[in-house]
């Protein structure tokens, strides 16, 4: 399960796996391919949640085979969530640290700032590059991976950017957002291309101070590459003194230029 969330201007995927442990070898391998394609190209930092009481030497050294999959510097990019603390950590448990470099957060702190200090210092520590999903009987891929083509729609409340989103993406359960007053952003692939669509709330009658703020929410989710196209979603019809409030606010916004990169979705 992938959820996106914005950091001080920062987009974040987190991606949940399910519990490891438990699955077949199949099912691993499934779950991690899973895992690189909720967040494409692949994940930039690995959370591995430990509970010290409960961790054993075998589970340490089925975790190594599981973190395997992700590359032979897998443990560069990992770090420790330990769930509980006790009074002791056993030998597996120190084990496992010193594979991590020592990284490690504590629940018991309670300090969402440091924890994702934490984890933009791993990201800094390997120039932003990211896991992928490797093992023997996969064959090499040549050329360099094609970065995401990050659309945003926008258009009035209940135009129907939501059932946009679904067509583009193909899919069919998206969280909407045409009561909300944020962005969200949906991913998915298309045709062999990896498409990020950040769906912009209303802006027409909102003041300047939350256009702006949601304007520069947009343009963090679509980095680092940037916005390469605005959809305008205008229901079929008469258009409307709000879609074209609308428009302009997105151009105003936007500046001038934004005309260029602009395509309108009938819906």
């Amino acid at each position: 399960m992938a959820t996106f969330e914005d950091w001080r201007g920062t987009a974040l995927t987190i991606v949940k796996t399910p519990d490891m442990f438990t699955l077949s070898e199949e099912n691993v391998r499934r779950e991690v391919r899973r895992c690189v394609t909720l967040c494409s190209p692949g994940p930039n930092v690995l959370l591995l949640l430990v509970k010290p009481s409960d961790f054993t030497e075998k589970n340490r050294r089925t975790l190594k085979s599981i973190l395997h999959l992700f590359g032979q510097d897998s443990f560069k990019y990992s770090m420790i969530i330990i769930t509980h603390e006790g009074n002791e950590r056993s030998v597996c448990v120190t084990e496992l640290l010193k594979d991590c470099g020592g990284r490690h957060y504590s629940m018991s702190e309670d300090n969402h700032r440091s924890l994702l200090q934490k984890i933009k210092k791993i990201v800094h520590e390997n120039k932003g590059t990211f896991l992928t999903f490797t093992e023997e009987t996969t064959r090499p891929t040549s050329g360099h991976i094609r970065p995401a083509l990050n659309l945003v729609l926008c258009g009035r409340r209940g135009a129907g950017k939501t059932s946009a989103a679904k067509a583009i993406l193909g899919q069919t359960e998206l969280c909407s957002v045409s009561n909300s007053s944020e962005c969200v952003k949906h991913q998915g692939e298309v045709c062999g291309r990896w498409v990020s669509l950040v769906e912009l709330p209303a802006l027409y009658g909102e003041g300047q101070e939350v256009v702006m703020e949601e304007s520069f929410r947009c343009i963090s989710l679509c980095d680092p590459e940037g916005v390469h196209a605005f959809i305008l979603v205008l229901p079929v019809g008469p258009l409307t003194d709000e879609d074209k409030g609308e428009l302009e606010t997105i151009q105003n916004t936007f500046s001038s230029p934004v005309n260029d990169f602009t395509m309108i979705l009938f819906t």
